[in-house]
């Protein structure tokens, strides 16, 4: 998701995943936001709104 909030493709690799979680190890940098749920209905260029990790169960 870029800074405008507009979901944009971006490749990445995937090291491991273990227990519904995913380690990224290359093709992010720090700070950079990702789509974790409803990804699949995305189309590049869509707005996308952030929610609150709390509110949207997470807080991790």
């Amino acid at each position: 998701v870029d800074g405008a909030g507009v979901a944009q493709p971006r490749a990445v690799h995937v090291e491991r995943t273990q227990d519904g979680v995913a380690v990224i190890q290359a093709g992010l940098e720090a700070g950079q936001r990702v789509v974790v749920d409803g990804q699949y209905k995305l189309k590049p260029g869509s707005k996308v709104r952030e929610l609150d990790a709390r509110a949207a169960g997470g807080g991790q």
